[in-house]
């Protein structure tokens, strides 16, 4: 009978350590799970705040071509160009400077 007792504790034992190693797997796996999710949450609110960053990018373009393609644009290139010119127009004792060197 002692034979048999030893026989079965050394099947309850394999057993065991069998179990023991396949929760050990299990449990280094789920740590390993988690961390790649914690990973890949973190990339996701990357690539969220960058998607908002463009997207508000692609209304500023937007609002600018049509900004562009307005008569106010023209109106206000019309009159920079006239500013930047009579601002480099001299008058002095009746002979026209033009100063020429920011041109």
């Amino acid at each position: 009978m002692s034979k048999r007792r030893a026989k079965r504790r050394g099947g309850t034992l394999s057993v065991s350590i069998i179990v023991i190693a396949f929760l050990v797997v299990m449990v280094v796996q789920v740590v390993q799970l988690k961390q790649k999710e914690s990973t890949y949450a973190a990339q996701k609110a990357e690539l969220e705040k960058q998607y908002t960053k463009e997207s508000e990018r692609a209304d500023e373009i937007e609002s600018m071509q049509q900004y562009m393609q307005s008569d106010q644009y023209i109106e206000d290139i019309a009159k920079s160009t006239y500013d930047y010119f009579l601002h480099r127009i001299n008058y002095w004792n009746g002979i026209l400077y033009i100063d020429t060197v920011d041109m």
